[in-house]
Order: structure tokens, then sequence, then C-alpha cells
């Protein structure tokens, strides 16, 4: 799947915003959660397969997935991807 210059922009800005704030939202989603590790989104669902993430609450296998952030923070500092 290609991204459009306009959208990858979009993505962009919206991925600094994120990463800028002071402190984070409770819950991230699929694609913030890889923003924070530095996967793409399809890495997240790689990593919930194979049990190292585990979304929150009981979602369907294709449905949107959320994330609690103190969970992706600690995995990142154990796998050395966060400081």
């Amino acid at each position: 799947m290609r991204i459009s210059p306009s959208t990858e922009g979009v993505k962009a800005e919206e991925r600094w915003k994120l990463l800028s704030l002071h402190r984070l939202p409770a819950r991230l989603s699929g694609e913030e959660t890889g923003w924070i590790l530095g996967f793409f989104p399809r890495g997240i669902g790689i990593l919930v397969a194979k049990k190292i993430l585990k979304p929150l609450g009981n979602p369907s296998p294709n449905g949107r997935k959320s994330f609690a952030t103190a969970e992706i923070l600690r995995l990142g500092e154990i796998l050395g991807l966060v400081r």
C-alpha cells in the first residue's frame, strides 16, 4: 500500500504531536504503539499474535486494538526501545 505525500505529512504531524506530549494518554492505538516502539503498524499485529503485546479488553481478531501506555513503555524499556 502506498501512502500519498499529503497523507504521509499528516501522519508525521500526528506522530510528532504524540511524541512531544509531556504526558502520554493512558490508552494508545496500534498505530501510536508502533510510533512509541519504533515499529510499523503491521509489526504490532505480529507482536500481538506472538503474545508479546496484549491489547486492552477482549477485541475481535480483526478489530481495532488499544494498548495500555504504561505496559508499552515498560516493554519498550525491557527491550531497549524506549528510554
